[in-house]
């Protein structure tokens, strides 16, 4: 563990860590909170003591690099996993090449009651306030709309709330929280700014718990999980 990551896998050109909730992906953008740690802070810090390390004990380079770059990013209070490139070329690679390279994608949620039905698919078109910052969801296309598909499963039905498997087809931002809480109409526990009512422990009940993808380098398929939080049991 590295002060709030995990480092789940790592090779020559891609690190795959385990994030915890409450720590942004990249540092933010406000000059008031520029010293608010982010996964690419923490990471790189790592990065530049494994470096030093490895020179100090005869078997680095100083030639190399010790920068991470962002592949793709997590909301700030969903935990789980998350994938950074070692250098610019391989994180440019996987991000055009991304549903090529990405053959799964599943969080777990607990969401607020029970959707109507147990399983299905979503689509719908995603905006972005400027000012409130919050996504809405349109059912048609709308102008600046973007294009998002959801697959969702209840696991378990608990007394007040359930445990849902979502898989996106689309990544876009606050997807998952949107489709929860203004499509299913269930929002995630915790997620106040998409209507839920209950609180979390500074958190939301979101965990990225599968990656599936293929290595850019030699096509393998790798496959990774990341454990549910305990805390999730507890929700009833």
């Amino acid at each position: 563990p590295i002060n709030g990551v995990t480092i789940i896998y790592q090779f020559q050109h891609l690190i795959l860590i385990q994030n915890k909730p409450a720590l942004p992906t990249i540092p933010p953008k406000t000059k008031r909170d520029r010293r608010v740690k982010s996964a690419y802070s923490l990471l790189t810090d790592y990065m530049h003591t494994e470096k030093r390390a490895n020179i100090k004990s005869g078997e680095g380079d100083y030639k190399a690099s010790s920068r991470v770059f962002v592949v793709h990013r997590l909301d700030r209070d969903t935990s789980g996993l998350l994938l950074f490139a070692k250098d610019e070329y391989t994180k440019q690679l996987m991000q055009s090449k991304w549903n090529e390279m990405v053959l799964e994608r599943k969080y777990i949620a607990v969401l607020e009651g029970r959707p109507d039905k147990d399983s299905g698919r979503i689509e719908s078109w995603l905006s972005e306030n400027e000012k409130s910052l919050k996504v809405s969801s349109s059912p048609v296309p709308v102008e600046g709309g973007q294009h998002a598909v959801s697959y969702f499963k209840v696991l378990e039905a608990r007394k007040r709330c359930c445990v849902v498997e979502f898989e996106l087809e689309t990544g876009r931002k606050n997807q998952i929280r949107v489709h929860a809480s203004k499509v299913l109409g269930k929002p995630i526990i915790g997620d106040k700014k998409y209507d839920a009512v209950s609180g979390f422990k500074g958190r939301i009940a979101l965990h990225a718990k599968t990656l599936v993808f293929r290595n850019p380098y030699g096509g393998m398929t790798m496959s990774f999980e990341s454990p549910v939080p305990v805390e999730f049991d507890y929700l009833k």
